[in-house]
């Protein structure tokens, strides 16, 4: 129970939906997407992506179930990165690859939403007992923190160079 717990918080996690929630911009650059009216569209596309198949998981998770909802949510999550893998090695900047890229990182985000993303949540607070629910999930997010702090080893680096950027901010007197 407690490691089932644990280990969907940090499954969801590792799918790296943050990453591609937060930096979709920088992402879509990447991808050949110069014009900025059409990388605010592909950034809103995921977002509104994001909230349809939230309202699509808050409808199914009842009648459908949660382990269909996680099986469809993997094997689609799956499909979707590879794709978009596949997209960046063999087609170019194109109209054609910016679309297909374009279609699978809000299809990566709608497999998300529809599985893994709500159903981590009600499956922790139906797997343990009412009166340990707020510890296990403090502790299983806390769990979630501490393994992205060790996602990159550069990480504690990165963190004294923010700490150096402040020096630009304050006047030097």
């Amino acid at each position: 129970m407690l490691v089932t717990g644990f280990a969907i918080q940090c499954f969801q996690q590792i799918t790296g939906i943050d990453a591609t929630v937060y930096y979709s911009p920088e992402i879509f650059q990447e991808a050949g997407i110069k014009d900025d009216t059409k990388l605010l569209a592909a950034t809103v596309a995921i977002d509104v992506s994001k909230t349809a198949f939230m309202m699509v998981a808050i409808l199914l998770i009842d009648k459908v179930g949660r382990k269909p909802l996680l099986y469809v949510s993997t094997i689609g999550l799956t499909v979707c990165l590879f794709s978009l893998g596949a997209i960046l090695s063999f087609f170019d900047e194109g109209k054609l690859g910016i679309g297909l890229f374009i279609l699978f990182v809000c299809a990566n985000v709608a497999f998300f939403s529809v599985g893994i993303g709500p159903v981590c949540w009600v499956l922790t607070s139906e797997i343990f007992p009412l009166r340990l629910r707020a510890q296990a999930r403090a502790v299983g997010k806390s769990l979630e923190q501490i393994e992205l702090l060790f996602k990159n080893g550069n990480e504690w680096q990165g963190s004294e160079v923010e700490l150096g950027d402040i020096e630009h901010l304050v006047q030097k007197q």
